[in-house]
Order: structure tokens, then sequence, then C-alpha cells
């Protein structure tokens, strides 16, 4: 079976789902913020929190991060390039493949705006906007 990972992280929870490829629920896990600008020791305190919350769910279907088709992760504080890049090597190091790493403030752009583009407000612990125009 194939599965794919979504995962809201923000400033004081995160939401981890794995689903099947026809859409339905396999896996769950929850647990705290995974935003690294809440910690003082920034992305290496932080990956602790992530690596616990991932392998929550991962470990319900005992699968690895390599057995996931794809994976997405819409995450607080990945703000600028270097942040996202940071975070991909992470979870390339770790074994996941096709893993896409955006703010937080996309993923309402993806399920709200039936047309791929739009504006999303995320106001949660923090608060951010992003925008996609017609050309993506």
């Amino acid at each position: 079976m194939e599965y794919i990972l979504g995962l809201d992280g923000g400033g004081t929870k995160t939401d981890c789902y794995i689903f099947t490829r026809d859409g339905e629920l396999a896996a769950y896990a929850n647990g705290g913020a995974t935003n690294h600008e809440k910690y003082d020791g920034g992305f290496d305190e932080m990956t602790p929190v992530f690596d616990e919350i991932v392998g929550g769910a991962l470990s319900q279907l005992s699968i690895r991060p390599a057995d996931l088709a794809a994976s997405v992760y819409g995450m607080a504080g990945i703000d600028v390039p270097s942040q996202k890049t940071r975070m991909e090597n992470y979870l390339a190091a770790k074994g996941f493949k096709n893993a896409i790493v955006v703010n937080d403030s996309f993923l309402g752009i993806k399920a709200g705006c039936p047309k791929g583009y739009g504006i999303s407000f995320v106001n949660g612990t923090g608060n951010s906007v992003g925008g996609v125009d017609k050309d993506g």
C-alpha cells in the first residue's frame, strides 16, 4: 500500500496525518511545537519533537520514512530559502523521499483555493500570510 504523509506544524502544536493514496486516513499523531523559532536551540532543539510526532504516526503502520510515496510539511517558521533547504536536507538524511517543505500559510491555499492560487492567513500562536498568484 502507498502512503502520503501530511504535517501541519505550528508554534504550539503539530498534527501529522498519513493517508492512503485513496484518501483514507491511516494514521494520526500530534504533539508540541515544530516551529524552530520557538526554541532557543532552533532546529537542533525542534527536531526531536518533530521526530517523536512523525515517528508516532509511522509506527502505527509499522513503516519507515522511505516507505512513504510522498510527504508534505507545512511548518511555521519556514520563511526563507535557507530554512526550507535545512529542513529538506534533514528529511532527506532521515530517508524521506518526495518531501515538500513550505511555510504553513501555503497549506490553506492548496486546501481552500480550487484554482490553486489565492491568499491564506494563519492566526495561531503567531501569524503569517502566504499568497500565490495565477503564475504560481
